[in-house]
């Protein structure tokens, strides 16, 4: 059954899609409805064939209109330059330049298209086809789609976050002065180890950041010292630690075994 396809008055429907997206936005916490690219928030209506686009920095906000569409799932690239619609009536997904918020490109898919999620390289689309039990899935740089049937009435779709990210270098400027000590021992001139603590490997995953990939952090050029720990995740009490609740945790310790002349030599140009 298409999402768009059901009986009843027009003030119960809208209701009934007002309470679904409610109990969904509840349930799910991240969806490809609404979504974002900073400092803009991307919303469908499928009621009024529009696309609302809040600017998260003075909450005014914008549309664009798609007339007749029932646009439903929207979704952005990785890198925030495009947001992909599915409307729902007209079977096609609306593809957005969102530097001027115009409608670059128009994409036919299968009959209900509803759901819609991008793969964490960018490079596909995918929709999920309510009325004809398949997903489309876009060639993000062609437009060229090429069809995958599913169980019936697929309504959802998403896709896994890739888990390597690709940190920018530093460069060879950048290095790591630790120090010579067993574990856990800090400060130490004996001892068979050396020790490099607390290296930041991304941007603190708060705010913004909370719930996405690792982000890149600021460079650095010289050498710095790392001789102590990093903030743990936030946790509660147990018997391995203290409760913590600093969402800036993304830490990187180095051990390594100390050399021959006992000097403690820096780390340069791997960050």
């Amino acid at each position: 059954m298409r999402p768009h396809k059901r009986t009843g008055s027009p003030i119960a429907r809208t209701r009934g899609f007002a309470l679904a997206w409610a109990l969904l936005g509840m349930l799910a916490g991240l969806s490809t409805w609404p979504a974002e690219a900073a400092p803009f928030t991307y919303v469908t209506s499928l009621a009024d064939d529009i696309v609302s686009v809040l600017d998260t920095a003075t909450n005014t906000v914008s549309t664009i209109p798609l007339p007749h569409a029932g646009p439903w799932g929207v979704a952005l690239a990785p890198d925030g330059k495009r947001a992909y619609v599915a409307n729902n009536r007209i079977d096609t997904v609306s593809v957005i330049e969102t530097t001027n918020n115009t409608v670059a490109a128009t994409v036919s898919v299968g009959p209900g298209p509803a759901g819609i999620a991008i793969a964490p390289d960018g490079e596909h689309a995918y929709v999920a086809n309510s009325g004809s039990n398949t997903v489309s899935v876009i060639d993000t740089a062609t437009n060229a789609v090429a069809t995958v049937t599913v169980g019936n009435g697929p309504i959802w779709v998403a896709t896994v976050v890739s888990p390597t990210v690709n940190i920018p270098s530093c460069g060879a400027s950048a290095c790591a002065q630790g120090f010579i000590g067993d574990y856990p021992q800090q400060g130490a001139a004996t001892g068979q180890m050396r020790q490099f603590l607390g290296i930041r490997y991304a941007a603190a995953p708060r705010g913004a950041n909370r719930w996405n990939p690792p982000k890149p952090f600021f460079c650095w050029g010289g050498t710095r010292q790392f001789t102590a720990f990093g903030n743990h995740c936030a946790s509660p009490p147990s018997p391995s630690g203290n409760p913590n609740v600093n969402e800036d945790c993304l830490f990187l310790n180095i051990f390594t075994w100390r050399r021959p002349t006992g000097v403690v030599s820096n780390f340069c140009g791997i960050f």
